[in-house]
């Protein structure tokens, strides 16, 4: 097992929730940083008064590194997006800015994130560090994940049910329309969070990894199997 370490370590690049290995040998990682109190006090939404304990606001970015943990790129999401078009859900605290939870580069090197906090999935141009897409909906329900198929259809988890219209379940969406949302309540019992859905590619087998270990279910038991025609 090899171990990276990035060439300047602190809270600044303090990891969390995802990294990928890059054709390149390169390594992404999500991190945490301090939300400078200026660009905190410009970013809308959220419940008033609720910032961490430690006084702060934290936010997302994205570091690339060499295999001598050498940064070679980075994306922060409080100075690379324009915070005041991305106000945090009204009863979400004002701790995080907008807690990424899932990164996927794209052949080109573009870079899909799922930001939970803001009911949203986004496309980050790799070479201006801008927003190229998104798509913000209340109905994901905190979502997790964010996988392109090859087809360009996205297929993400959501992961809170009871919040707003969601179910704990999958969502299908194709140029910003849901194509399809397969409920998993009805089919998977005991699952407190799925933040990671995978489908094989012959639609036999669904896998969940949830907080509990992983589930697999075939997708013969899923009353909604035309789901899987969507995708695949």
């Amino acid at each position: 097992m090899q171990t990276l370490q990035p060439d300047h370590i602190s809270l600044q690049c303090a990891q969390h929730h995802d990294f990928r290995r890059l054709p390149n040998g390169n390594t992404i990682f999500l991190g945490w940083e301090v939300v400078p109190p200026e660009i905190a006090d410009r970013i809308p939404g959220g419940l008033a008064g609720t910032s961490h304990p430690d006084g702060c606001m934290y936010g997302d970015n994205i570091f690339e590194i060499t295999p001598e943990g050498k940064t070679v790129w980075e994306w922060h999401a409080c100075r690379d997006m324009e915070v005041e078009k991305y106000p945090l859900f009204p009863n979400q605290l004002r701790d995080e800015f907008a807690h990424a939870n899932a990164i996927f580069p794209v052949a080109n090197g573009d870079i899909y994130i799922s930001f939970r906090r803001l009911n949203m999935i986004g496309l980050i141009d790799k070479q201006t560090k801008k927003m190229k897409w998104q798509h913000r909906d209340d109905s994901f329900g905190m979502q997790h994940d964010c996988t392109p198929l090859p087809n360009g259809i996205r297929l993400l988890t959501e992961a809170v049910p009871g919040f707003a219209s969601a179910t704990l379940g999958l969502w299908v969406e194709n140029a910003g329309v849901c194509i399809s949302s397969l409920p998993l309540t009805d089919t998977v019992t005991s699952l407190p969070m799925a933040p990671r859905a995978r489908m094989r590619p012959d639609t036999s087998t669904l896998f969940l990894m949830n907080t509990v270990g992983a589930t697999f279910r075939s997708s013969a038991s899923i009353s909604r199997r035309q789901l899987w025609g969507a995708i695949w």
